[in-house]
């Protein structure tokens, strides 16, 4: 015999989130997690257990212990966010905030063997559902240690010194009023999690193979900048002629995040382009 138990945090302003988001209402999302399988999340460094719906839609994550006692902290201030921007459509378009919908602990015990097994774990949305993606990209903004050498493995997530060498061959262009709205959106959001003492996040993009597009959001942020980041900063940093640490503090993280971002994805160019810096 044996007994499950599900601690679920923040119920209430759960509950009220995904009934903004579903239009099917809360049981849309449960049939969703009725069925599940184990997600090898190629790319990741962090050992923890990955899990899809079915369906494609959700993703579920282990989390550390830090990752749930940061969360519980950071909780109120992203549902407040989160709420504002669905609550205002045209917010909406420009968040791109990649949307957590669940966060729980379960707690299984044996009773005819004693074991004991404990996990903490949330449930995102998965960016690339109804997308056929043919090419990921984690990108941090930092050229420390973020390189994928199997680039040729399907479903390998690459970082951002492949998306630099891939963007020589292949150029990335995006239209100028995209360009815009995309660094607005990210200057807003960045600007949210460096006010709460967020960190080390990542845009994942996505290349959509049938509509040529790009899908991004922004993923992993719940972690802030707590003593043992500190401690992660001054050491890496003390390293003879090294790049600089991809931990930094949130407000630096931050700007050389949207620096990166502004210069990995280029306006498409027109007959004017160029023309500012000739000589006349």
């Amino acid at each position: 015999m044996a007994v499950i138990n599900c601690k679920v945090y923040f119920a209430i302003d759960f509950k009220k989130l995904r009934r903004q988001i579903f239009p099917g209402g809360e049981n849309e999302f449960i049939r969703s997690l009725r069925r599940c399988y184990k997600w090898n999340a190629k790319g990741g460094k962090s050992g923890l257990t990955f899990c899809k719906t079915k369906d494609e839609r959700f993703i579920m994550k282990q989390m550390s212990r830090a990752e749930i006692q940061s969360f519980i902290e950071f909780g109120p201030s992203y549902f407040e966010y989160l709420t504002k921007s669905l609550a205002d459509k045209q917010a909406q378009k420009n968040c791109a905030l990649a949307r957590i919908l669940g966060v729980y602990t379960l707690k299984l015990k044996n009773f005819q063997t004693n074991a004991e097994f404990e996990q903490d774990v949330l449930i995102i949305e998965n960016l690339f559902y109804g997308h056929k993606i043919t090419k990921t990209f984690d990108l941090k903004g930092s050229e420390r240690n973020r390189l994928v050498n199997k680039e040729g493995q399907s479903g390998t997530v690459l970082l951002d010194e492949n998306f630099m060498k891939y963007s020589k061959h292949s150029p990335i262009y995006v239209r100028a009023h995209t360009k815009k709205v995309l660094m607005e959106t990210l200057f807003a959001d960045s600007l949210f999690l460096a006010d709460h003492t967020v960190m080390d996040y990542s845009l994942l993009c996505g290349i959509d193979k049938d509509t040529n597009e790009l899908v991004i959001g922004i993923i992993d942020y719940i972690r802030t900048f707590t003593w043992d980041k500190k401690l992660e900063t001054v050491f890496k940093s003390s390293v003879p002629n090294s790049k600089m640490p991809t931990i930094v503090s949130p407000k630096v993280y931050r700007t050389r995040f949207l620096e990166a971002m502004d210069r990995y994805f280029n306006v498409v160019p027109n007959r004017w382009t160029g023309l500012a810096n000739d000589d006349c």
